[in-house]
């Protein structure tokens, strides 16, 4: 009987430590999401604790945030790494997933997600999750956002690299893709795509202007042109109809004002 009652010990023990070990942080970085960020926290309540750090955020964001988790962070934005990299810091589970809360956890993929952790033995790996990208009401199966995949669970040591369009650096580990897909809310309106293309041209430019890069004529008259070509010509972008063709166009002034800023900075203009 005293061997038995040991056993049970150690049992429960081990299952305890193995709960522990595939617990589940959810991360967030957020500014000004009051319209997206109920939805994406409604879809993250299965994780074992949510952790936001918003970056001053002028909206309801973070009242909205309070209703579902007490770990919210203030830092202001330096670049998007850095940030990543103090969310994750702020997480206390092995394993984290990390979304923008313009996204949502699809009960497919929560389900999958959940049948992962509570594998008996858990594979030490990256995950990379597919994105249904809709812009402007519509999916876009082409324009170079259709079968768009990225990696944003891993264990919690992984850390982030590059200043904008920042990625996990996964180092060794084996990429695990799943089945499931993440709903990604692009648009909010055409004014805040305006602004988030034109956010993303300022970060891009002050990394081009610190490496060097240099700005010619030539650049300024072809990757506009190119980078619309490949979006909607070689990446079937006119078969996702007019957001196809707008999406297009808006890589294209990206790639513009980047190049732009970027000259402008070397002959001295302040950003």
């Amino acid at each position: 009987m005293v061997y038995l009652g040991v056993l049970s010990v150690i049992i429960k023990f081990t299952v305890y430590c193995k709960m522990e070990k595939n617990k589940l942080s959810a991360v967030l970085i957020t500014y000004n999401e009051e319209q997206n960020i109920r939805k994406t926290l409604q879809s993250l309540g299965f994780a074992d604790e949510i952790v936001i750090v918003d970056s001053l955020s002028t909206d309801d964001t973070v009242r909205i945030a309070r209703e579902y988790t007490d770990k919210i962070f203030t830092r202001r934005f330096d670049n998007f790494s850095s940030q990543r990299n103090f969310s994750l810091e702020q997480a206390v589970c092995d394993w984290v997933l990390v979304m923008d809360a313009d996204e949502i956890v699809t009960p497919e993929l929560q389900r999958e997600i959940l049948q992962f952790l509570a594998s008996e033995t858990v594979e030490l790996c990256a995950v990379s999750i597919g994105r249904d990208n809709i812009f402007m009401d519509r999916v876009l199966r082409h324009s170079g956002a259709g079968g768009d995949h990225v990696i944003r669970m891993f264990p919690k040591n992984i850390h982030y690299k590059n200043e904008v369009h920042e990625v996990p650096d996964v180092g060794g580990l084996p990429v695990k893709k799943f089945r499931s897909r993440i709903i990604h809310n692009t648009y909010r309106s055409y004014g805040h795509t305006l602004e988030k293309y034109d956010h993303y041209a300022k970060l891009h430019a002050v990394q081009m202007y610190r490496n060097g890069y240099k700005v010619t004529l030539g650049k300024l008259l072809l990757k506009p042109g190119f980078r619309f070509f490949r979006h909607y010509i070689l990446k079937l972008g006119f078969l996702d109809g007019k957001q196809g063709l707008i999406f297009s166009y808006l890589s294209a002034r990206g790639v513009f004002d980047k190049l732009v800023r970027t000259w402008r900075m070397q002959n001295g203009e302040e950003l």
